[in-house]
């Protein structure tokens, strides 16, 4: 292959006296087939053998071949920067002189940097050389490409090409040859690779030494000091890492509660199915219930696989914080919100939840990423189709998650609104159809959840809200809530953010749900602090950008508040995990101890306990596999209060076919034991009775009652 235009091609050399006659016939050849003259810049970097007297034997009568050479060995980065400033052309080839480079390989490495680029690094896929040598150098490789999200695999290769203009403004000092496409990149241009040939060592040394393995690190550690926006990739890793440790410890720690059961429940039933008995009884759309299905088919149905998914979804939504907070603020503010996400308590214990409310976090910032990736675009009348895709997929994905998800689309409309020009919502319109189309198909299912009031009727009325405690749940403590308010006080009271319409649409998109939520609980109370999970994510985006502008201002006070608040939400974190709710796992040892037999009858005080009951039932380790009786059917037929002893009576005996013995499971305390028990008195007397506090908690676990009670002789 060819090449159109002019190049220079630097090659340092340090006590390659065998190689050179071979070096330079092969510039000869190859070069002469170029249809454009070319040059070459050989720096002879101080050989102490006979390198340089082979080098001027060579090139006689090779006016296109130059010799450069240094007094003093300073290395291959020094050898560079000579050759650089020597070079007459504005394409800069390198190469080593050691034969292991083929120049017949600069011509594809043009093509390629023709393409837009400003540098092309050759990517060694048959390399030679020594076992340990290779699976070091792949190891750093893949190391250095995890750690800065540079795509290149092959930092060693030594034959590259260059636009002049891409090394400009480079500090040509330590050992910047190892990684310059780092910094090529750093200084703003696009680096790639491309396949090239690799010959082994024919003659000579090899310079590569075990002592590389102390200086890579160094190399890194400088790089990303003078490029911390690129450590950030690096930082997000060990996010993810402490993330992961955070969310999966003690994540079973807990009996499954009644809402963990009843996406148990759900996500058992057939697909077809699940749909039906959602819209008839439940207050959500299905997909999460249709993940967990395959979920639980994949992973099994303990209490720690049915939870994990939950942890997943808060795992993979560390990054997608910091993307969101970098799109709308910068890098710092991306990289301090993840961080925050990361540690917050709030999070924390939903993520450890068999439930959608992580799901439901993850598709709203993928929303609100989506709207801002478009405000961020260049091309206002014709965004790319991904934009589309990317925007209506999305939202389509939030109204099928969790009831609240259609607060959430509503609030991403208000964002968008504010945030948006003139020209560009036209577009943005056309991307909410699809969303529209499977918001209007799950209306009827929206519509019955929404006027079937037994399924807010648990939630605090108005008059017994405690907002300032509601709130403070989100970032996790009152101390939490009063530090993250700290710093977005503090960014408000610049006028540039006041007037800033990218972070008066995260407000606006921040307060909407909330705020709708209060409104509707003056008429039916549907108010609760994790219906508010996925805006207290953008509450903690704003904070982190607060947190930023304080560190601007006063370095020390900025750093100051983001420790105080890691120590608190750590504070928050050990009473988290140190709650152990395990009251229906007691209550089944308490049966096996008490000599459960399987013609006894086992009935509930609330029709919450029976399935949950059984999940515990059929455990490996407990060997009873009877069938239960729900008690609540004694409650559909009057409330107990006003039900005759006569009729309660004959109800029981019924539903317990007069069995002999009857263990009580209460786990609803409405009504005294003595209402339940007063009338039994007469044909059964308490065997045994015990109570177990089950950790309780306002939404999750309460109390448990257990009753042995046995037939009169």
């Amino acid at each position: 292959m060819t090449i159109t235009v002019p190049l220079s091609i630097i090659i340092p050399v340090h006590n390659e006296e065998d190689n050179i006659p071979g070096l330079i016939k092969e510039l000869d050849v190859v070069t002469k087939k170029w249809k454009v003259p070319s040059e070459v810049v050989i720096v002879d970097d101080a050989s102490t053998d006979g390198t340089l007297s082979a080098l001027k034997r060579s090139i006689k009568n090779k006016p296109f071949i130059r010799i450069i050479h240094l007094p003093k060995n300073e290395g291959k980065t020094n050898a560079w920067r000579v050759g650089f400033e020597a070079a007459s052309h504005d394409i800069i080839a390198t190469m080593d002189g050691d034969l292991q480079n083929s120049p017949a390989d600069i011509p594809n490495l043009l093509k390629k940097l023709q393409q837009g680029f400003g540098m092309v690094s050759g990517y060694r896929k048959s390399r030679s050389g020594r076992p340990v040598q290779i699976f070091l150098s792949r190891v750093i490789n893949r190391t250095i490409k995890l750690l800065t999200g540079i795509k290149l695999t092959d930092h060693g290769c030594g034959i590259k090409i260059f636009r002049k203009v891409a090394l400009n403004n480079l500090e040509y000092k330590n050992s910047l040859h190892r990684f310059i496409g780092l910094w090529v990149a750093a200084n703003g241009h696009k680096v790639t690779e491309i396949e090239v040939s690799d010959r082994p060592r024919c003659a000579g040394k090899s310079k590569f030494g075990i002592e590389r393995l102390l200086i890579v690190p160094l190399d890194i550690f400088r790089f990303f000091k003078q490029n911390p926006s690129y450590a950030a990739r690096s930082l997000l890793l060990l996010l993810t890492a402490l993330g992961i440790f955070l969310r999966f410890w003690e994540i079973g720690r807990d009996n499954l509660w009644n809402d963990e059961m009843l996406s148990v429940k759900y996500a058992k039933l057939p697909v077809h199915e699940t749909i039906y008995q959602l819209n008839k009884y439940s207050a959500h759309p299905p997909l999460y219930f249709w993940l967990l299905h395959l979920w639980m088919w994949l992973f099994g149905t303990s209490e720690s696989a049915i939870r994990s998914l939950g942890a997943v979804f808060g795992i993979i939504t560390i990054p997608l914080v910091y993307l969101v907070g970098k799109q709308i603020f910068n890098w710092r503010t991306g990289l301090i919100a993840a961080f925050l996400f990361t540690i917050n308590p709030f999070q924390i214990r939903y993520a450890q939840e068999a439930r959608a409310y992580t799901l439901l976090v993850f598709v709203a910032l993928l929303t609100l990423l989506a709207l801002y990736n478009y405000v961020a675009a260049k091309n206002s009348k014709k965004p790319t189709r991904k934009f589309i895709y990317f925007y209506s997929i999305s939202n389509l994905l939030l109204v099928n998650t969790h009831i609240y998800g259609a607060l959430i689309w509503v609030a991403n409309k208000v964002a968008a609104l504010i945030v948006l020009s003139k020209q560009k919502r036209a577009t943005w319109l056309k991307a909410e159809i699809i969303p529209f189309l499977g918001l209007a198909a799950l209306a009827p299912m929206y519509c019955n959840q929404i006027s079937n009031t037994d399924h807010y009727n648990w939630l605090p009325k108005i008059s017994q809200i405690k907002f300032l405690e509601f709130f403070a749940d989100v970032p996790g403590s009152y101390c939490l809530l009063a530090i993250f308010l700290a710093p977005v006080i503090f960014l408000f009271s610049k006028r540039s953010e006041r007037s800033n319409k990218k972070t008066l649409a995260l407000l606006a998109w921040i307060i909407f749900v909330p705020l709708v939520s209060f409104l509707i609980t003056i008429y039916q109370p549907i108010f609760h602090p994790r219906y508010f999970i996925a805006s207290g994510v953008g509450f903690i985006i704003l904070a982190a950008a607060g947190f930023d502008s304080i560190i601007k201002w006063q370095k020390k006070l900025g750093i100051l508040l983001i420790i105080i608040a890691t120590i608190f939400s750590f504070i928050s974190l050990d009473r988290l995990y140190k709650e152990r709710k395990q009251e229906l796992t007691w209550a089944v040892e308490w049966m096996v101890e008490n000599h459960y037999d399987r013609k006894d009858q086992v009935m509930f005080v609330s029709h919450w306990a029976a399935y949950n009951f059984l999940y515990y039932f059929h455990l490996p380790h407990i060997p009873i596999t009877e069938p239960y009786i729900e008690f609540n059917a004694i409650k559909a037929v009057k409330p107990l209060h006003v039900m005759t002893d006569e009729e309660y009576f004959r109800i029981f005996n019924a539903a317990t076919n007069n069995a002999k013995r009857i263990w009580v499971v209460v786990t609803d305390f409405s009504y005294p034991i003595s209402v339940i028990m007063d009338p039994l008195k007469a044909k059964y007397h308490i065997v045994k009775m015990e109570e177990h506090d089950g950790g309780h908690s306002a939404d999750h676990h309460g109390p448990i009652t257990m009753i042995l009670l046995d037939r009169n002789s």
